[in-house]
C-alpha cells in the first residue's frame, strides 16, 4: 500500500463538507492526521502489523532527528511566544485588523502585537491559519533585529 500512498497530497484525495473545504480543510493538521492514522489501519486491517511497522518507519519516523532538530513540531505561534517572552518578557496579542468575503469564504487579516508594536501580519482562511501566517513573519522580524 505505501507505494501508491503519498502523504504530501493526501488531503487532495479527501471528501470534505462545504464548510471544511472553504475553510482550508485539506490542509488541516488534525485531519491530515486522522488520514495518517486511518491509512495504518487499513494496512494492519489489510496486511498485518508488520506491514504497519514497516509503512511507519518508511513515512514517519525518518522524520523525527530533523524534526526535533529544527522544532517543526512547534507551531509558529508558539514560537513567537517564546522568543518574545525571553526576549521582552511579553505575551503576544492577535488582533483582526480586517476580513472579506462571503462567511463561508471569508479571508482575515490579523497582525501581532507585543504590547502596542505591531511584529506580523497574515492573511488566511481561518483565523488561525492567518495568525500563525503573522507570527511566522513576526518570527523573520525578531530574527532580523
Amino acid at each position: 500500500m505505501s507505494n501508491f500512498v503519498n502523504l504530501n497530497v493526501v488531503g487532495e484525495f479527501l471528501f470534505l463538507s462545504n464548510g471544511e473545504e472553504a475553510t482550508g480543510g485539506r490542509e488541516r493538521e488534525y485531519i491530515l492526521a486522522n488520514t495518517f492514522e486511518a491509512v495504518l489501519g487499513a494496512i494492519y486491517l489489510e496486511n498485518g502489523l508488520e506491514k504497519c511497522k514497516k509503512f511507519v518507519e518508511k513515512e514517519l519516523l525518518y522524520k523525527i532527528k530533523d524534526i526535533i532538530k529544527n522544532e517543526t513540531y512547534k507551531d509558529a505561534k508558539s514560537k513567537f511566544q517564546e522568543m518574545a517572552q525571553e526576549k521582552f518578557s511579553v505575551t503576544p496579542n492577535y488582533k483582526v485588523e480586517d476580513s472579506w468575503g462571503q462567511d463561508h469564504k471569508k479571508t482575515f487579516k490579523i497582525a501581532v502585537y507585543l504590547e502596542k508594536d505591531k511584529y506580523g501580519e497574515g492573511e488566511g482562511k481561518s483565523k488561525q491559519r492567518a495568525e500563525q501566517k503573522a507570527a511566522n513573519n513576526a518570527i523573520d522580524k525578531l530574527k532580523s533585529l
